[in-house]
């Protein structure tokens, strides 16, 4: 184990010496496909990104551990531990956004990805713009891309051209707190782990409490596209956020469902 951290971490440095930035951590690319890894390697390392590459699941779920990564992009077809049992196993001790990526077509895939944890779903093959657009949107709920400097236009700007909403570093609606600087949801003083794209939205509704939130506005805020009236991410995330916060889903008193619009929070 300790080999392959060692020889992760002279990639990251070796890349961030020929990029001459700083990253907080590097992105791990869970892929049994070498020559995919190679080529999306490549192709993020010349958008300024350093990233580890491993083709073993279980490898890859002990480098999540060890080497803390700002992002995990993961198969789901692994040869030695599927990206759902990976997913489901390290989201007790990691809170960054992880991305799976299938050869696979079937929803189910999708809603059980979503459900033990993960962030955001793309089907193979993989077209380099549409992954840095996903990779672009997942990122800007990691803290380090949120130390920002104002500007004149009031928001703020952060490495690569992400941009965060300015407004207070916390939010109290009714029984609910949270806070975006530790990025904890707590509810009666007890807290809740959020996923990252989870707390994205839980951030989002209670920011607008009160109001209603359309699916298209949530999917667009989630993932920085438009929605096509066929992903199903914010509606499992909403189902997710329900079942951590026992929001009876049936007669929800905290995230209220507007047939054929979308959502609002109850102040």
């Amino acid at each position: 184990m300790s080999e392959i951290v060692s020889d992760c971490r002279w990639q990251i440095e070796r890349q961030r010496d020929y990029q001459n930035i700083q990253m907080p951590g590097p992105i791990l690319l869970v892929d049994n496909d070498n020559e995919s890894n190679l080529r999306l390697t490549e192709f993020l390392s010349g958008n300024g990104y350093s990233v580890v590459a491993e083709t073993s699941g279980r490898r890859g779920a002990d480098l999540i551990r060890a080497i803390s990564p700002i992002l995990v992009i993961m198969d789901l077809i692994l040869p030695d531990l599927d990206g759902l049992s990976i997913c489901r196993n390290i989201r007790t001790i990691y809170d960054g956004p992880i991305l799976i990526i299938t050869s696979r077509s079937d929803e189910f895939d999708e809603v059980a990805s979503l459900e033990t944890g993960a962030d955001d779903y793309l089907n193979k093959p993989i077209e380099p713009r549409v992954l840095l657009a996903r990779i672009r949107a997942l990122l800007r709920r990691v803290p380090f891309y949120q130390n920002a400097t104002s500007i004149s236009d009031s928001r703020e700007v952060v490495p690569n051209g992400y941009v965060v909403r300015p407004g207070s570093d916390e939010l109290q609606v009714g029984r609910l707190r949270i806070s975006m600087g530790s990025r904890t949801v707590l509810m009666d003083g007890k807290a809740f782990r959020m996923t990252s794209g989870e707390f994205d939205i839980i951030w989002y509704l209670a920011s607008h409490a009160g109001q209603v939130i359309s699916r298209d506005e949530l999917h667009h805020h989630l993932r920085g596209t438009e929605y096509d009236g066929v992903d199903r991410s914010v509606d499992q995330h909403i189902s997710n956020i329900r079942k951590k916060l026992g929001d009876n889903p049936r007669a929800p008193t905290l995230i209220k469902s507007v047939r054929g619009v979308g959502y609002h929070m109850a102040r």
